[in-house]
């Protein structure tokens, strides 16, 4: 179950973009594994189109809690697959 953290709506995003940029990624990945709990990075797309980074991690009840939602930073985007399906 997605949940999202206060924290995560402060850019005036909804839980609604958050969910559609979880469930449409372009990118997920670990991000501090040594993290408690480990962070995951997701890069996908607001219900608008623009994409955005996520930060969250699994908690109690393999819920996936979102703390964090920006737009995606350039340092992310380098991370996206390049057109034409090469890496």
């Amino acid at each position: 179950m997605l949940r999202v953290h206060e924290s995560a709506l402060k850019r005036r995003y909804t839980r609604d973009d958050i969910s559609h940029a979880i469930d449409m990624a372009l990118y997920e990945a670990d991000f501090d594994p040594n993290n408690d709990p480990p962070k995951v990075l997701f890069i996908g797309p607001a219900l608008a189109g623009n994409l955005l980074e996520l930060i969250g991690g699994v908690v109690e009840n393999d819920d996936l809690l979102i703390w964090h939602a920006m737009p995606c930073r350039a340092e992310y985007l380098e991370l996206l697959p390049k057109p034409g399906g090469h890496a």
